[in-house]
């Protein structure tokens, strides 16, 4: 857990959105409140669970992309943790936070402002579909269908892209850097290490291997459906940037672990080569 607040607090990403202080950062904050105040509440109780729903209702209204990665989190939780839910709250309660803490923050938004007049509908994948077909033409046969399934694809997969992880953002709208991906290169390796020994865990059935796993898959879904992936907006999928240093710190731990069996000229060479790395990517991002 430390190790992974330390590489969010060093990454260029997180450093590139939250200097030119987009409203994004704190969508990203009180989600990961929402969700530590749940975990604690599989714990220390009921007064958790409800400041966890509290939390989540208050990020619907802090970006645009809440309005879909919240819910689809929240109930993520629910279902993965249904049975150490079950002991602290009643069925009916947990309705009724989900209806004040969800439904409401959606239909207010929606209420307050004209249908026409909500972002999502200018930028939405859906709008240029439509739009690029003959008045008349029937959408939902196979053509426009398979036409649609593909560009949304294409928008989730981008986001997984090596080269805009690792490599080069200098197409980028806002967060634009030459020579230097989302993510440090060095990290490369351990997020996949992560990942890799994560996915393996699945075998056990270990709940919050599940919930990590699919809070990444996720992320992209908000950018999948909107235009000018992935360059327009990186932001829209800053959600991904915890669980990702998540998997990087995994990583990094686990290689330090299977350090031990090696003789000292192994580890000292191998941390002289990881800190070296570290500082010259942090110097050239600064």
């Amino acid at each position: 857990a430390l190790l992974t607040m330390c590489l969010v607090g060093l990454s260029s990403w997180h450093i590139r959105t939250s200097r030119i202080a987009l409203e994004l950062t704190w969508a990203l904050f009180f989600q990961i409140v929402a969700v530590t105040f749940f975990l604690r509440s599989l714990r220390f109780g009921r007064s958790n669970l409800i400041i966890s729903f509290f939390f989540f209702g208050i990020s619907i209204f802090s970006y645009h992309s809440t309005k879909m990665t919240t819910p689809l989190l929240l109930i993520s939780l629910l279902v993965i943790y249904k049975q150490q839910v079950k002991k602290i709250v009643s069925l009916k309660i947990l309705i009724l936070l989900f209806c004040l803490s969800i439904i409401l923050p959606i239909l207010l938004y929606v209420k307050v402002q004209a249908f026409s007049q909500i972002r999502f509908v200018g930028i939405s994948v859906f709008t240029l579909w439509k739009n690029s077909y003959p008045a008349g033409t029937n959408l939902f046969s196979v053509k426009p269908l398979s036409d649609l399934a593909i560009t949304v694809t294409k928008n989730y997969l981008v986001h997984f892209d090596p080269y805009l992880l690792f490599i080069d953002n200098s197409k980028l709208r806002y967060f634009q850097l030459p020579q230097l991906g989302l993510f440090y290169l060095w990290q490369a390796p351990f997020i996949l290490v992560g990942l890799i020994g994560q996915i393996r865990l699945l075998r056990e059935n270990k709940p919050w291997v599940k919930f990590a796993l699919f809070w990444l898959l996720l992320s992209p879904l908000p950018a999948a459906i909107t235009t000018g992936v992935p360059y327009a907006n990186i932001g829209r999928v800053l959600m991904m940037l915890p669980i990702v240093e998540l998997f990087s710190a995994i990583g990094v731990l686990y290689l330090f672990k299977s350090l031990k069996t090696q003789k000292n000229i192994f580890k000292n060479l191998f941390i002289a080569l990881f800190l070296g790395l570290i500082i010259y990517n942090t110097i050239f991002f600064l």
